[in-house]
Order: C-alpha cells, then structure tokens, then sequence
C-alpha cells in the first residue's frame, strides 16, 4: 500500500505543480501581457513570440526541397565546400516576418534567437540536414560589437539549435577581428571589401577532420559567411561545412 500511496502522492504533486506553474503563468500574462512580434496581436497561455495565427498564415518552413544543391548553397560555390545549406524564411527588409529578426537585433531579446534556434532545428530535423555535424559555429562578432548588443545573436540561434539536436557549439576557435559598418546598406561589391579578411581561426586542430554548421541570422550575398568559410578551410583544409540562416534576402 505504501508503494501505491507514494505513487498517488507523486502523480498528485506534478498535477498540482504544472496546476501552479500554469497559474502562475497565466497571471504574469495578465500583468504583463506579451504581443506577437509580427501581429502585435496580444498571446495568449502557450504561445511563445509569435501567435498560432501568424504560424497558421505566414509559417517558418524550410526553404529549399534539396539541402545540398538550393540558391543559398550556390552563394558559396567555388569559396569553400559547401555540404548542406539551409533557410526558414524569405527575408525581406520592412515586412511582417523581419519584426521577429528586428527583435533580436535590434531590441534586446536574445531569448529570440533560442526561439527561433529550437523552431529552425525542429524542422529540419524531420530531413538529414543535421546528420553528421559535428559542431555548430556562430558567426562571430568583434568584441566591440558584442558589447554594444549585449549578446551575439548568432549565438543564441546556435544555442537553441544544440538544444533540440544535442550538437555542441563553438564559441572560441573562430574569431571576428574587425568590424567596418553594417552590411544593411551596401550594395554586392561593398559587402564583400566590408569583411574581407576580417576573421581569424583561433585553434585550427580543434577543427580538423569536423564537419560545421555555421549559422548566421540573415544571409543576402553570403559576403561575411564567404569571408568566414574561406579562412576556415585555408587553416583547416580538411574541415566540412554546412550553412544555416534564419532568413534568405537574395532575390535569387
């Protein structure tokens, strides 16, 4: 009887605790109401950032049908072996969808980026996008960069991404040296000179023989990811990489 008493005490503790963490959850909500990004409209109870709606009517997919020969994977076509590439969104400056990536540029919310992380690998999870990576590596910003945001939005996509497929992130073996100007305004030609040669690899032997997931939260031209990849593979010519954004801008 004991064994069946502690049994019914335990089932009833985790009710009344997902009861009170509901409640609790639900009064927050009240007092401090949160409102989709791209709506506006205010969420309710399960709702994370963006509201069953806008999911319903201008979905998160993947992109491409073909993760290893796509638009996105050409960018990089004679830069650096490109493995797979992949996006969840088209991207397009001013819109609706680009509220969510303002947010976490622009807004101080990196828990945004783990949103999207967990959402983007959730999906792509049903296709062979992340089979045999190794590690994932967010492109990295300057230490200056950094500071100003708080936080590096890349890195917080990684961080999501690693929670739902178990891959781990790398943070120190490659570094941003420099950091010019956004590359918002600047047309092909600007991009590229903005982040030429402006990485470095720190510890290329922690890198060799792996295959990388590096992650950027918007691709247009690929000039940083370029720029990234091909110092990589000149220290570590043994090293794969795949590509995952966000959002694809190109017109493509």
């Amino acid at each position: 009887m004991k064994k069946y008493g502690k049994g019914i005490a335990s089932f009833l503790g985790a009710k009344i605790y997902g009861f009170a963490h509901e409640l609790l959850h639900d009064i927050a909500d009240f007092i401090l109401p949160r409102h989709c990004l791209i709506c506006g409209r205010r969420m309710v109870s399960g709702e994370e950032f963006v509201c069953c709606a806008c999911f319903l009517y201008k979905p998160f997919s993947p992109l491409f049908h073909d993760n290893s020969d796509n638009n996105l994977a050409r960018l990089f076509y004679g830069v650096f072996p490109i493995e797979k590439a992949q996006a969840i969104m088209r991207y397009r400056p001013g819109s609706d969808m680009a509220k969510v990536i303002y947010s976490l540029k622009f807004k101080n919310n990196p828990d945004v980026g783990v949103f999207l992380g967990r959402m983007a690998a959730k999906m792509l999870s049903e296709s062979d996008f992340f089979d045999g990576i190794d590690c994932i590596v967010p492109m990295p910003l300057t230490k200056k960069r950094r500071e100003w945001r708080g936080y590096n939005q890349c890195e917080c996509i990684a961080r999501g991404v690693s929670e739902v497929t178990g891959i781990p992130v790398e943070t120190e073996s490659v570094a941003r040296m420099t950091f010019h100007c956004s590359q918002t305004h600047l047309d092909y030609i600007q991009r590229q000179e903005n982040v030429e040669n402006n990485f470095k690899v720190n510890a290329p032997t922690s890198l060799e023989g792996k295959h990388l997931l590096l992650i950027d939260d918007i691709v247009t031209t690929g000039a940083t990811m370029k720029s990234c990849g091909r110092e990589i593979t000149r220290e570590v010519p043994d090293v794969k990489i795949s590509v995952l954004a966000i959002g694809f801008a190109s017109a493509l």
